[in-house]
């Protein structure tokens, strides 16, 4: 009755049975939240997002949850020294089984600050932190993400505010949090280079995928950062919808089997009547370039927009999403495109 709680479900893979769940809700908590989970080599569960203790507002927070119950292990309230309202977007575990969660601070200087901390896995101590200035001011829109690396370093990457937004990647060492490298991506126009997603690939390269602004036309942003220096591989010609669109937003990026990068979005298709429209494109994963977009409109003709894309071990391509229906207003949406040609 007090308002958001958190919810956990763990499913049987093969038919989707409830094995259990865990409602949570701490006791100030009035718009809780997970917004990120992970597992760890145990099969036991992270959950992290934001909740509020009695005396405080909205904080980091972080759950362990027992993999073979969903009991609450231990859980982590964290916030900035401001006590404003505070948030985690993400959280990974290492190889060495400790988990690690970034997110939003708000400090006594009044600025905004993305934090990342590693906790001990046996009790929620901290074992380091990472404080990074530069954030912009906005609890309500995700702004940073995890990689881990093959050593156990882990990789951050945050929406940073410079000229306009750039994209900000820190890799922090294992053991201590100590900065590996950290290197800063500012457009060739220094307009708008807002990060909505990152994953490592298979040789722990590190893929960014969002929207950029081209003298304020908006295009997708793919970029591909070397993971052991943190140097710039390639920088995409970012996709333009027909007409030159205005606004066309990558959303989420994988590595196909192949090695190819392939991200979806929402795709401006004004100039031929459709809307945005879920648009999905592939990129070489070597140079850049683009070699396939198949875009898809959905039955009202207007607003569609793809939130997330997986890729099978053959290579299927899976888009999820919403769209609009004829009467049923905003509709959830998944599409199936066969590899390599895109057809669904």
């Amino acid at each position: 009755g007090q308002g958001d709680d958190i919810i956990v479900l763990k499913l049987d893979g093969e038919t989707g049975e409830v094995l259990w769940s865990r409602h949570f809700a701490s006791g100030g908590g009035w718009d809780e939240a997970a917004l990120g989970i992970a597992c760890d080599a145990l099969d036991d569960v992270y959950v992290t997002g934001r909740g509020a203790l009695s005396a405080a507002d909205d904080e980091m927070l972080t759950l362990k949850l027992d993999g073979d119950d969903g009991q609450v292990v231990w859980s982590d309230y964290h916030g900035g020294s401001a006590g404003y309202d505070d948030v985690a977007w993400d959280v990974v575990v290492g190889p060495d089984g400790h988990p690690v969660v970034t997110g939003f601070v708000m400090e006594t200087d009044n600025n905004p600050y993305c934090l990342t901390r590693k906790l001990d896995s046996a009790d929620g101590d901290p074992i380091w932190s990472r404080l990074v200035a530069g954030a912009y001011n906005d609890n309500q829109l995700k702004s940073s993400w995890l990689a881990v690396m093959d050593d156990g370093d882990v990789v951050m990457c945050q929406r940073a505010w410079g000229n306009s937004y750039d994209t900000l990647l820190e890799r922090y060492a294992a053991t201590d949090g100590a900065t590996v490298w950290s290197t800063l991506y500012d457009g060739a126009t220094h307009l708008s280079d807002e990060p909505k997603a990152m994953v490592r690939d298979a040789a722990g390269d590190l893929l960014v995928a969002g929207i950029q602004s081209v003298n304020y036309n908006y295009n997708y942003l793919v970029l591909k950062f070397d993971g052991s220096d943190g140097s710039l591989v390639w920088e995409a010609d970012g996709y333009d919808g027909p007409g030159g669109g205005w606004w066309d937003q990558a959303a989420s990026v994988r590595e196909s089997p192949t090695g190819d990068v392939v991200v979806t979005g929402l795709s401006d298709g004004s100039s031929t009547g459709t809307g945005w429209d879920i648009t999905t494109v592939a990129y070489d994963p070597d140079l850049g370039t683009e070699l396939w977009a198949h875009r898809w409109d959905g039955p009202a003709g207007t607003s569609d927009e793809g939130r997330e894309v997986a890729i099978s071990s053959s290579g299927e391509i899976f888009v999820t999403g919403y769209g609009y229906g004829m009467d049923t207003g905003k509709d959830l949406v998944t599409l199936r495109l066969e590899a390599p040609d895109s057809s669904p």
